[in-house]
């Protein structure tokens, strides 16, 4: 009765996959729907993207180990996405109506110069990338749980297959039509796994009480947010704030929209549907704790299913676990893709693209990632599921957020040199920092944005001053010419 969960899951991505592929006729429907979701469209490739297996299996497992602190993933991303809401995604989609605008990389272009394009694609992409390693990763972790007789490469097999199922074909119909249908179907399955929880506890009370106990003798209070140090803590909660708004995916999502409002509206609903989904998944890591506490931590949300839940409820609910990661590999998938080829690809090409020929290069990029995820989920699969994504997310804010911010924000003069130090300096330093353990423990994420800070002005004043000069010598040889003229 397992089975059914796997093959429902099945079913519904296939018929996502259909039904996408029907609206696709160009690469511009393939990438932003050619702009005509409605905000709740919007909020389904958001969600899509935003809600994997770090929400659910992710935040079960580090709830596990250290208390509310693993609500971060969820109350960090909602909250960005709302911030994202009021912050970028207006100025992007006014950007994208007037000159076709698709991707971060080519909008830092328009401030910066060509020269920062391919750097900020690849930053940007391979940051994403170790976030979609996870979600594969959470994906096999379920499967391997569920059906005990299949490998983890088997199981890592089995999600590529279906990511290419839900985006190959339909693009952003598919994450939007994905995300809608997934998120329904997690959020039954978690509240049903928090009510049991709540009750085995013997109430939420006793659940509390239990936990206060437990995390007590381990030296640090579970309900305390900053539970792993301030500074490691409030970098996690920087990397999701701002990582929502640097990230291509998301943006992307709201550049399908078919006006700024249902952009904007999409972006809140998105927002205020992923904060409570960790709140879920922390209530089984809790009762999982008390009960069973040398259990590993990858393993608490899916043997809890499955202990207690009979055959057929504990398929179905893996099942839209399931289909929860999948969405959200999609999603991220979609984003580093159009990065890669738009931004690299069609770079390097000396010929341009035509629509058609995008549109293939597309598919075939998104079929190549899928095969590189599942060389790399295959290996070295015990991995803290949380701590790839939240290490992606500072790379993503560390290449992007500075000069993003001063490219929208910032009125004066904004040199090329200070767009290319900050994209430069600010992973490479956040990079080295997370290489050497974390020193002082303090986040990589706040080591990083400070660095990029800080080159992006010392590179600004020194080039603006260089420029200055130029123009006076310049200047001064016109007026030379002159005089000898005269």
């Amino acid at each position: 009765m397992l089975a059914v969960g796997i093959i429902i899951m099945c079913l519904i991505v296939a018929g996502v996959g259909f039904v996408s592929k029907l609206k696709v006729k160009s690469a511009s429907d393939f990438v932003v729907a050619s702009r005509s979701s409605n905000s709740v469209m919007v909020s389904g490739a958001l969600l899509c993207s935003l809600v994997g297996s770090s929400s659910t299996v992710g935040t079960a497992e580090a709830a596990f180990k250290y208390g509310m602190t693993a609500w971060w993933q969820t109350l960090g991303s909602g909250i960005g996405t709302i911030i994202m809401a009021y912050l970028i995604a207006g100025f992007f989609y006014r950007k994208s109506e007037k000159d076709g605008t698709a991707t971060i990389p080519q909008f830092l272009v328009h401030t910066y110069g060509q020269k920062l394009r391919i750097l900020v694609a690849l930053f940007g992409a391979g940051a994403v990338f170790l976030s979609t390693i996870s979600q594969t990763k959470g994906f096999a972790a379920l499967v391997s749980s569920m059906l005990p007789g299949v490998s983890i490469n088997m199981a890592c097999g089995l999600c590529i297959i279906m990511v290419l199922f839900f985006i190959v074909f339909g693009g952003i119909f598919g994450t939007s039509y994905g995300g809608l249908i997934k998120m329904g179907a997690m959020y039954i399955g978690l509240i049903a796994a928090t009510v049991v929880a709540i009750n085995l506890s013997g109430g939420y009370g006793a659940m509390v009480a239990t936990s206060d106990s437990l995390f007590g003798a381990e030296g640090w209070h579970w309900r305390n947010l900053f539970s792993r140090g301030i500074l490691n803590d409030s970098g996690t909660a920087i990397s999701y704030f701002l990582g929502i708004t640097c990230t291509q995916s998301y943006i992307q999502a709201t550049l399908s929209a078919k006006d700024i409002k249902a952009a904007r509206n999409g972006s809140i609903l998105a927002g205020l549907i992923c904060i409570p989904v960790g709140l879920l998944a922390i209530a089984v890591g809790l009762y999982m704790k008390a009960s069973f506490p040398d259990m590993t931590p990858s393993q608490v949300l899916p043997q809890f299913i499955l202990m207690k839940f009979s055959p057929l409820a504990a398929g179905l609910i893996i099942g839209a676990l399931l289909l929860n990661i999948l969405g959200s590999s999609a999603g991220l998938t979609l984003g580093l893709v159009t990065n890669i080829v738009r931004d690299v690809v069609a770079k390097l090409r000396k010929k341009e693209f035509s629509d058609k020929q995008m549109l293939l290069a597309l598919r075939i990029g998104v079929f190549l990632s899928c095969c590189l995820n599942a060389f790399f989920a295959m290996t070295n699969a015990g991995v803290l599921i949380q701590s790839l994504v939240s290490f992606s997310q500072n790379i993503r804010v560390c290449t992007n957020f500075v000069p993003m911010m001063f490219a929208i924000y910032y009125k004066g003069t904004k040199t090329h040199e200070a767009g290319f130090a900050a994209v430069l300096v600010g992973p490479i330093i956040s990079i080295l920092w997370k290489i050497l353990g974390t020193p002082l423990n303090v986040n990589s994420i706040i080591v990083g944005v400070i660095a990029a800070l800080i080159a992006f002005i010392i590179a600004n004043a020194i080039f603006k001053k260089i420029i200055v000069w130029s123009k006076t010598d310049i200047l001064m040889n016109e007026c030379g010419a002159e005089a000898l003229t005269a």
